[in-house]
């Protein structure tokens, strides 16, 4: 990173251009700091809208081939058979949303890197807290899943109960489509008001100290009144800060694709419970 309005580090009070190639001289033995920095923020950004692009398409495909094989398997065989199969293996279809929110909160919440943690001192940590909630709820809807899975009905009692745990399952779905709903709309929130509306120098500072680590930032935690961090400007730290929002909106949007699914199978199944009939011989 280079330092903006000059490195008082080194008694350096000029203009912009001359205290970057000063930083740059006494680091670097070099004065292209900041063309170095730039080529490759512009390829970083170029490759980055590639993979997201490819992975987009990539999934796309993946749903379209998923629900062609489930209709396929359903005339095939029988809708019966079909449904009994993908209500067993709903504990296994939740755990990778179930280990992906988890991954996302933590490494949003606790990671030394991470534009949008607790140490930041900004609002926005409330995105990892989102994901970590998701995990739990996740967690619940699969333990309910197997339940439902592995209990038999027997009598109209046995019938009540599987019933209750089906709506119970449903209301955990429901709710979690809902805090990943609300994460979505507050990545969208902050990337927007981060574009609009920049952030303040002493927001700067911190942000970019709790997340630097190549140890480029100085007067972190300083007492003499400096600025934190001079070598990360606010368009910097905006950009890392949109980047990660970027990154958990897609992780939102993949686990709500997730929720929609087992959520309409726990409607199916429902309508299935209510329907069935107990016959005694």
């Amino acid at each position: 990173m280079v330092p903006v309005g000059g490195y008082p580090a080194f008694g350096i009070n000029q203009t912009t251009e001359d205290g970057e190639n000063s930083w740059c001289m006494a680091h670097y033995n070099t004065t292209k700091c900041s063309d170095i920095r730039n080529n490759a923020q512009i390829e970083m950004e170029k490759m980055s809208y590639v993979f997201y692009l490819a992975n987009g398409v990539w999934g796309i495909l993946l749903c379209v081939l998923l629900v062609l094989a489930i209709h396929t398997l359903e005339r095939i065989i029988s809708k019966p058979i079909v449904q009994q199969s993908r209500q067993a293996n709903i504990p296994g279809w939740l755990t990778v949303p179930t280990l992906g929110s988890f991954f996302s909160g933590y490494v949003l919440l606790f990671s030394s890197s991470s534009a949008l943690s607790s140490e930041t001192n900004n609002e926005v940590f409330m995105v990892g807290l989102g994901f970590l909630i998701c995990c739990g709820l996740f967690f619940i809807a699969a333990c309910l899943g197997w339940f439902n899975s592995a209990f038999s009905i027997l009598n109209g009692r046995d019938k009540q109960t599987k019933l209750v745990a089906v709506r119970l399952y449903i209301g955990v779905l429901a709710l979690t489509t809902i805090v990943l709903a609300t994460i979505l709309g507050a990545c969208i929130h902050y990337s927007l008001r981060f574009k609009n509306f920049p952030i303040a120098d002493d927001e700067r500072g911190s942000i970019a100290c709790a997340i630097d680590t190549s140890q480029s930032c100085s007067f972190c935690n300083n007492r003499l009144g400096l600025d934190e961090c001079p070598e990360w400007s606010i368009e910097d730290v905006i950009k890392v800060t949109q980047a990660q929002l970027k990154g958990s909106a897609t992780a939102a949007i993949i686990f709500i694709t997730y929720s929609i699914a087992t959520l309409r199978f726990g409607v199916l199944l429902q309508k299935h419970v209510l329907q069935y009939q107990i016959d005694y011989v």
